[in-house]
């Protein structure tokens, strides 16, 4: 399961746990919508418009400190780089879960947020 740090949206947002939830929120439909395409792209065999798709989804992991889901992202660049079908398959089911298993993550700290 992805271990989720969100200490540091305490720095971004003080006390304003409306624009912390907002904002988790968001992160949870980005991650959807990013989920969706990039399974629709790699469905339909563009692969190239995939992997820049997989790069994006990196990048958003990094600024969150997603570790679980930036490592999945580096494993599918390897996979998408070598060019095998069956490995970018893997990869891409790989970091599905992983962005997946975040999700779930980002909902339990939304949850809690909300509660208190």
């Amino acid at each position: 399961m992805e271990c989720l740090d969100v200490r540091w949206l305490k720095d971004l947002f003080g006390s304003d746990a409306m624009a912390e939830a907002r904002f988790l929120d968001l992160l949870i439909k980005t991650n959807v919508g990013d989920l969706v395409a990039l399974q629709a792209l790699f469905a339909s065999n563009a692969l190239r418009d995939a992997a820049v798709r997989i790069h994006r989804i990196k990048g958003a992991a990094s600024i969150v400190k997603a570790s679980g889901v930036v490592c999945a992202c580096e494993a599918a660049e390897v996979a998408f780089g070598m060019g095998d079908k069956t490995a970018m398959a893997l990869a891409v089911k790989a970091l599905c879960v992983a962005l997946q298993e975040l999700n779930e993550v980002i909902s339990m700290e939304l949850r809690d947020l909300l509660d208190a």
